[in-house]
């Protein structure tokens, strides 16, 4: 079988990255996460990810910058890449990648972001961060972030552990 590039997508707290780690140890295929950088590049800045994401509203090269690297990932093939616009980067490329969408309600993906960033962002400030992310994507690839039609597996990690879900993943893969 021709091992091609896997896409991990998701809103904020939809579990991709969890995913992504443990999918990338079962297959044994590198990892790189749009998400992880975004955070890195905060840290190293010293702002927040509520603070990166309205400078990203004045500066549309931080988020090209980070879509064109994983680009470059997606077109190499051989690894999983987890991002929010990963599968439709792959898709509007016309690269094959086995796209996964991971979905979670919101309740919990809100909580799991609250948890992961140890109370740095409340609701409110997660709800701007997606609203800001929905209408970036939307002013400059013209995407709708919601529109998942074009992905080869749809996931509901809000009662799943990450293990039954990589099962999941796992048996559409093979």
């Amino acid at each position: 079988m021709e091992r091609r590039c896997i896409t991990v997508s998701g809103l904020p707290g939809s579990g991709t990255t969890t995913i992504s780690k443990a999918l990338s140890n079962k297959i044994s295929l590198g990892l790189y996460s749009s998400g992880e950088v975004f955070r890195t590049v905060a840290s190293k800045m010293g702002l927040t990810l509520s603070e990166l994401t309205e400078l990203s509203e004045k500066e549309e090269s931080i988020d090209l910058e980070i879509d064109e690297i994983a680009l470059k990932k997606i077109k190499n093939g051989e690894h999983i890449i987890e991002g929010r616009l990963v599968g439709w980067l792959a898709y509007s490329n016309d690269i094959s990648a086995f796209k996964i969408w991971i979905k979670a309600e919101e309740n919990i993906r809100h909580e799991r972001i609250i948890l992961r960033d140890r109370n740095k962002e409340d609701k409110k400030m997660i709800l701007k961060r997606e609203k800001s992310e929905l209408e970036r994507y939307r002013e400059y690839y013209d995407f709708d972030l919601k529109n998942t039609d074009i992905y080869d597996l749809i996931l509901d990690s809000s009662n799943t552990e990450p293990r039954q879900i990589v099962e999941e993943i796992m048996k559409k893969y093979d």
